[in-house]
């Protein structure tokens, strides 16, 4: 599967925090293993006013990212929502499916949901990082298609790096 992206990225430096904005786009029109044709969009489907993101998992209570985003929303003038989504035991694809019917855009997924991720999207679906750790923590709706990355291990060697801290490679 050919891919091509461009990689745009805006960190907020603090603690370990660094959010990056991945764009791909890829040429194969092969469905997502795992990933059923209701994602596709439907006529009737809802169009949110503003995008639509999520962190899932359970718990999520805690998370600060919905306070996060909103500040970084607000700082580039995007007009967004990102809510917590709180993902019952064993509903990981249910839960999604109504986000993302409901015109959701991407979600960020925290444990323990990190490989249900993974499988709901398959190998075909991911990013090498995804594919190497067995884990999604992001997944992107384009419109047509459904992708997953994994930025947990690219997020801590930028903070360690921008801190100072030496990586071997």
């Amino acid at each position: 599967m050919a891919r091509s992206h461009k990689r745009r990225g805006w960190g907020l430096r603090g603690g370990c925090l660094v959010i990056a904005r991945l764009f791909y786009t890829c040429s194969s029109g092969d469905e997502p293993h795992g990933v059923a044709s209701i994602f596709r969009p439907r006529a009737e489907a809802v169009k949110p006013a503003v995008d639509h993101y999520a962190v899932c998992g359970n718990p999520v209570g805690h998370s600060l990212s919905p306070r996060i985003h909103a500040a970084f929303a607000a700082s580039t003038g995007q007009m967004m929502r990102y809510d917590r989504l709180l993902i019952p035991d064993g509903g990981f694809v249910p839960t999604i499916e109504v986000f993302f019917n409901q015109g959701g855009k991407g979600l960020n997924v925290t444990l323990p949901c990190k490989s249900d991720a993974f499988a709901w999207l398959g190998e075909a679906r991911c990013a090498t990082s995804a594919i190497e750790a067995r884990a999604v923590n992001t997944i992107r709706w384009d419109g047509e298609e459904f992708w997953g990355f994994n930025t947990d291990g690219t997020g801590l060697l930028r903070d360690l790096t921008f801190h100072g801290i030496c990586v071997a490679d």
